[in-house]
């Protein structure tokens, strides 16, 4: 036998076990899921009953067509729809980065990553067709 060639019954020196496959918990995924189709489902909601509350606010100028909404207005009404909108446009915001993060993460450690897809879509969606619901109410219940 040779010096440089090794016995068929030693293990190469270079050589390694492969590693286990571990299963891993689809949970992260499933929460990104739920998480992005709450934002998306809230905030269509939301927007709907902002817009149809908003119409009477609404201002058709040369400008164009805008709603402006004031903390400091004597109407009760118009403040509420103020503070909503605030608090909308910020737990939309807060929810559905934490959504995106959460399907980004499930999506490269393959935990449940499926899920973690349809979160994503559903978070990046949400802040642009909540956007033109709140337009398209709006616009059609203005005063």
């Amino acid at each position: 036998m040779s010096a440089g060639i090794a016995d068929a019954n030693q293990p190469l020196p270079y050589a390694t076990t492969p590693p286990e496959v571990v299963a891993r918990s689809r949970t992260l995924g499933l929460v990104a899921m739920y998480l992005g189709l709450g934002v998306f489902a809230g905030s269509v909601v939301a927007s709907i009953l902002m817009g149809v509350a908003a119409g009477p606010y609404a201002i058709a100028g040369p400008t164009g067509f805008n709603v402006y909404l004031r903390l400091d207005s004597g109407d009760p009404v118009e403040s509420t729809l103020a503070v909503l909108a605030l608090v909308h446009v910020l737990l939309g915001t807060a929810l559905g980065a934490w959504a995106l993060t959460q399907g980004i993460v499930a999506i490269a450690t393959r935990r449940g990553r499926a899920f973690g897809v349809v979160g994503l879509v559903a978070a990046f969606l949400a802040p642009g067709v909540s956007l033109a619901v709140y337009l398209v109410t709006a616009v059609a219940n203005a005063g």
